[in-house]
This record gives C-alpha cells, structure tokens and sequence, in this order.
C-alpha cells in the first residue's frame, strides 16, 4: 500500500484474506487470485519481485512458484457431477393443456407439461390433443421444443392416425428439409419407426429418390441409416439401386459411408450381394472406405458377403496393404479378415 492509503485494522484485513482465500477454494477462478491468496495467507516475508517472471524479476530473488492446475476439490465425483450439471430440469406439475397445445408446446416447460399430458391420457385424449397440431407440424417440426411433443405424439398414437402428421410433411420438398433438420430428423426417425408399411409407402419412395443428398448430410444420414432397417423387400431393392448409382459419392463422404455400413449391415441378403459387387468393382474406393472411420465396417461386409473368386479378390486387395495398414480402421478390417478368407488366399 501506498504511504497516502488508510491503515486497516486487524479485523478488516482479516476479513480481506478469508474472502480471497474462499474465492480461491472455489472450482474456477482466475490464476492471479490464487497467487493473491496465496500470498496474503503465507506467513513468510516475500518481496513482491518473488511473483515476477523469470524476464522481470531481478536475479537476486528466488521465484515463487505456483501451479496452474486447478485446486483439487475434496468432494466425491457424484457430488461434483451435479454441482456442475446444468440447472435441474422442469417437472411437470400436471397443468390444463387442453386448447393450448401448440401455445405450450414452443415452450421449454410448457412443453414437458404437454409430454406429460400425453402420458397421462387415453388414446381418445391423445388423439385430441395431438390434433390441435395439426397445420403446425412443419413449424413443430423445426423448434427445439415442440419436436418433443410432436415424437411423443408418432410414439403415442396408432398408425392409422398419424396420416395427418404424414402429409403434412409431404408437401413439396419438406421430407428433404426435414430429413435434413437437427430436429426434424428426429420426427422423421420416429415417422419411420411407427408407421405402418402402407402409410410410409409415399414417405420411402420420396426419402429413397433423394437418398445420396440426404445420406452425405450430417443429420440426414441418420434417417438413411433408420430407412435401411424398416424398408420391405421392394423397398430395400429400390434403396440399394439409388445407392449404387450414388456410390462414388457416398463412398468418398464422411457421412454417406456411413449409410453404406448400415446398408451393408441391414439390406436383406441378395442386396448386400449386389451392393458388395458395386462397391468391389472400385477398387480405390473400397481401400477409401476400409481406412474411414465410418466406412470400414461396409468394406469389411463386402469381404464377408462375397463368395469365390470375389471373396478373393478383395482379401488379396486387403492383405499386406500399405495403405490400409498405415490406418488405423485399415487395420482393424485386416485383422477381421476370416478363417475363410485366408483359406482362398492359401489356395490361390
């Protein structure tokens, strides 16, 4: 302190440290008021040079060193997890929603309060509230709350009533968008999930004649990889068409090999054949797919799904590859390589 300030008595002064050394305690807080606390709790005499950097501080002086960890708190890691969690959640109280469903449902909470709503009801009562949707549910769709309420009513309601939720979404190209919407590819998963084979019929057929931009979209893939794995026989032929044509795209894209895996996973038989020849035919792209993140469990299928002199061909593309095993997912589809696949190697 300057030879001008006022003189402290001993209980202010102390009330000065406590409060910088609680601060200090705390989870985050700045480095100088560690080094400030430190300093006004220790009772050595240091010059303040002794906090300066190795540039600053004369050579005279020893340094005084402090860590930039943060203090390590005594508290349990349960306790520490909900101490920096977020603020708790809302719980329903049970609320009127009748008439007011899509008002509730932008809401945060009145939004759970709808969910609840839904929960507790008949399948009259949900049916009733669900439609007061109706003609709200592409804007449903696109908010970060009412898509909850619009899941929880696909969840609730029997196929034969979710039509309405259907064609409203089949308006012009509000599939794709939706499809392709951080929220709206949820509804469309769900769509997927609980609707009748004879409702999707027009949901699919639109969904499968965009399915290469929608599967390299970062959220749209999620709905290619959910169509792989509820389409009929029909259905699954047609997908497995649009893939193949699309296959140098989906195959070089960091989400579109990822639908390639899942078709590769999912498709009825003949058609994983069918999509392993497409894929085996090139033989760059299926050493492209083996070394990605993504795509390395669709490379590793068409070694499985092939049989003779196919099999073959792809194991010896896959043995002792440079560049597969300079990969990290290369590796792992060369260590799969099965029993029988080196059995047509040693025979070759």
């Amino acid at each position: 302190r300057s030879s001008s300030s006022t003189l402290y008595d001993y209980t202010e002064i102390s009330q000065i440290v406590g409060w910088c050394q609680e601060m200090a305690s705390k989870p985050v807080v700045s480095f100088p008021m560690r080094v400030l606390a430190s300093r006004l709790g220790s009772n050595e005499n240091k010059p303040w040079t002794a906090f300066l950097p190795d540039g600053l501080r004369p050579g005279n002086v020893d340094p005084i060193l402090f860590s930039s960890e943060e203090p390590k708190s005594s508290q349990p890691a349960s306790e520490k997890q909900h101490d920096n969690s977020a603020k708790p959640q809302y719980q329903p109280v049970g609320m009127p929603v009748a008439g007011k469903v899509w008002q509730l449902a932008q809401d945060p909470q009145g939004c759970r309060e709808v969910q609840y709503a839904l929960d507790s009801a008949d399948a009259v009562q949900v049916v009733a509230l669900a439609k007061e949707l109706q003609g709200h549910i592409w804007d449903a769709t696109r908010c970060p709350h009412a898509n909850h309420v619009l899941q929880k009513c696909v969840v609730l309601l029997q196929p034969c009533d979710l039509q309405f939720i259907l064609d409203e979404l089949m308006q012009g190209s509000l599939h794709v968008q939706a499809a392709q919407h951080k929220y709206g590819c949820r509804v469309v998963q769900k769509l997927l999930d609980h609707s009748r084979v004879e409702n999707m019929q027009v949901l699919v057929r639109r969904l499968t004649a965009d399915a290469t931009s929608i599967a390299c979209h970062p959220y749209g893939n999620y709905v290619m990889q959910k169509l792989v794995t509820c389409c009929d026989s029909r259905q699954a032929r047609r997908l497995r068409d649009v893939l193949q044509e699309g296959i140098q795209s989906l195959g070089r894209d960091p989400y579109g090999c990822a639908v390639l895996s899942s078709a590769m996973q999912s498709l009825p038989s003949d058609e994983k054949v069918e999509l392993a020849r497409g894929l085996a035919k090139d033989r760059q792209l299926l050493l492209v797919l083996a070394c990605s993140r993504h795509g390395h469990q669709a490379a590793r299928a068409v070694a499985e799904v092939l049989d003779g002199q196919e099999r073959q061909s792809v194991v010896q593309l896959f043995t002792n590859n440079p560049a597969l095993l300079a990969s990290r997912y290369g590796r792992v589809v060369a260590s799969g390589l099965s029993g029988t696949s080196q059995a047509y190697l040693a025979g070759a």
